[in-house]
């Protein structure tokens, strides 16, 4: 038995989403990073990820990402 987070739609979210490619505390890391006060840059970021900056510039501006679990279910 898996436990996987869901939103209030009934849709998997965050790192129980099949297509994830990073964790929530990697996530959380990224935006972190960039808000720090030394700010490192999408580039910079996406380089330490191995990612794109784009995807990195989405996941800080919380256009992806960006729900949280409301309930988690047994599968």
């Amino acid at each position: 038995m898996a436990t996987i987070g869901v939103n209030e739609r009934g849709f998997r979210v965050g790192e129980s989403h099949q297509r994830a490619k990073f964790t929530d505390r990697e996530i959380e890391l990224m935006r972190s990073l960039h808000n720090a006060p030394h700010h490192l840059s999408y580039k910079a970021i996406g380089q330490r990820f191995e990612c794109g900056h784009s995807y990195v510039r989405r996941v800080c501006l919380f256009l992806v990402r960006a729900s949280h679990a409301s309930e988690f279910r047994e599968i």
